[in-house]
């Protein structure tokens, strides 16, 4: 009796979408990019990652009208979609990163002239976003909403996003209802990415993301927290006016005590994260001057040392607080560096739509101008003709005019010769 294999058998390979055809992809019906406003941002909560948004989005669909699959059901409210029309399209968007279902706003499909349909559609709810707190609170934070159909590139009913008609100009938000004005500085314009999500082999979902660009004032923490610990550090040089050795042990103890709670009140503010912020590093930093300082009167009982343990005091001081000051103000300067940079990009991209349509324009009046000369051109090669014809005619009574000269005759409102008699 042959003994049975214990090999395990080969496992399935799916089949991705890399390793389909372009010619068993069904072509996709294209959602075009027209116009998209953030009416309204508010709770950018750092603690529990999410900010609240109130977004407005529009497609279009060209030539969608003249489909009538697409145009089923256009008129009717309040009843379930026919099956691929441009109304069971929309209800296929959803919003990938909410924290909850989204309250809908508004959610129609209208025809854009004769022959594209527009989609609209407009929500407003909370949204998750993971924050990069490694420059906190100097920081940037990008403020993504992001938008996926569920009808997959590899379906049977492919749907995907475009961007061809995207302008800078119409990706705006609303600055003047943004109620944190006080703790960040957000941008007037936002960028739109298209990207994929492959949810699983063989299954790939279109996406667009939308993020808006938030700059974080530091004012507060600078004066309830980097000036005090700073002050706290510098106050350990004091210690030095106390003769009793105990007394300056329990000063510093003192002021260790106080910038562990100093350092809870920054700790609050922040959620748990595993890496140090630029706050906590110039917390911890200020810290251990004062843990130097303690160390030392733990250890020395005179006072031989106090004009070096000064200097190093004070050294430590000034080298920690001009590195977080450079460090700061490098920040700053990157952030202005690729605002800027965002801007002009911007500027650049309404300068060549403006060109393009400038030139698009010349382009069709030198081609009607065109047109019209030839035409003059023409008229008058017939017009010359006709003469011609006319005095050949006259010159010679006996010869019969031609079919063409006579044609010219009628419209000159002529006489052919021979007639007159």
């Amino acid at each position: 009796m042959r003994r049975p294999s214990l090999r395990p058998p080969p496992p399935l390979v799916a089949a991705s979408s890399s390793t389909l055809s372009a010619r068993e992809l069904k072509p996709a019906l294209k959602l075009e990019l027209m116009r998209v406003d953030v009416r309204q941002i508010k709770d950018v909560d750092q603690i529990a990652q999410t900010f609240h948004a109130r977004v407005f989005v529009q497609f279009r669909i060209a030539n969608g009208a003249l489909d009538e699959v697409l145009c089923k059901g256009l008129d009717e409210r309040g009843t379930e979609p026919e099956l691929k029309s441009a109304r069971w399209f929309l209800e296929k968007l959803e919003w990938h990163n909410a924290a909850s279902l989204p309250t809908v706003v508004t959610k129609m499909v209208n025809k854009m002239g004769e022959r594209d349909l527009s989609l609209v559609l407009e929500v407003e709810g909370e949204f998750l976003e993971t924050f990069e707190l490694e420059n906190f609170p100097i920081d940037y934070q990008e403020l993504t909403i992001k938008l996926r159909t569920a009808c997959a590139r590899e379906g049977g009913m492919p749907c995907e996003f475009c961007q061809h008609s995207m302008k800078s100009s119409a990706l705006n938000v609303d600055t003047a209802n943004f109620s944190l004005k006080n703790v960040w500085r957000l941008e007037p314009n936002i960028d739109a990415t298209i990207t994929t999500h492959h949810a699983m082999a063989g299954r790939s979902y279109p996406c667009l993301f939308l993020t808006a660009h938030v700059h974080r004032k530091p004012g507060f923490y600078v004066v309830n927290v980097v000036a005090p610990m700073g002050l706290f550090a510098l106050m350990t040089m004091l210690r030095f006016r106390i003769d009793f050795m105990p007394s300056r042990l329990g000063f510093c103890m003192t002021l260790l005590l106080t910038s562990v709670a100093y350092k809870f009140v920054a700790a609050s503010s922040l959620p748990a994260i595993s890496y140090l912020t630029l706050l906590d590093k110039f917390v911890v930093s200020c810290s251990v001057i004062i843990l130097i300082s303690i160390f030392e009167h733990a250890f020395t009982l005179d006072h031989e040392f106090d004009y070096v343990m000064g200097w190093i005091t004070a050294s430590c001081w000034a080298v920690t607080h001009l590195f977080f000051g450079l460090a700061a103000w490098r920040l700053k300067r990157r952030h202005r560096r690729h605002r800027r940079k965002r801007e002009a990009d911007r500027l650049n991209e309404k300068t060549l739509s403006r060109a393009a349509s400038v030139y698009n324009l010349r382009t069709s009046v030198s081609e009607a101008m065109n047109d019209a000369v030839a035409d003059a051109k023409a008229d008058l090669r017939d017009l010359r003709d006709a003469a011609a014809e006319i005095v050949l005619s006259v010159s010679s009574p006996t010869r019969s005019p031609s079919p063409n000269a006579l044609g010219r005759h009628a419209i000159l409102g002529t006489a052919t010769p021979g007639s007159a008699s």
